[in-house]
C-alpha cells in the first residue's frame, strides 16, 4: 500500500531525510567515509521504492567504482 504525499517538496523533505538517517546508520556499522555512506543510502532509497536511479545518481555510483 502507497502513501499518498501531500506535495514534491514533502517527498523530497522525506526522501533526504531517509538518506541521511540510513547514511548514518551505514557509517556507524561499516566504518564507512560519509560520501559513501550517502551513495549507498540513496541507492537503498530507490530500491526499496521500486524506482530506477536517476541519471546524476547513476554517474555518481560508476565514479565511485572507477575511483
Amino acid at each position: 500500500m502507497h502513501k499518498k504525499v501531500i506535495s514534491l517538496t514533502a517527498y523530497k523533505a522525506l526522501r533526504l531525510v531517509w538518506i541521511k538517517r540510513r547514511a548514518r546508520v551505514l557509517q556507524r556499522a561499516f566504518s564507512a567515509d560519509r560520501a559513501t555512506a550517502v551513495l549507498e543510502a540513496t541507492q537503498d532509497w530507490y530500491r526499496f521504492n521500486g524506482k530506477a536511479l536517476p541519471n546524476r545518481a547513476i554517474r555518481r555510483v560508476q565514479e565511485e567504482v572507477s575511483a
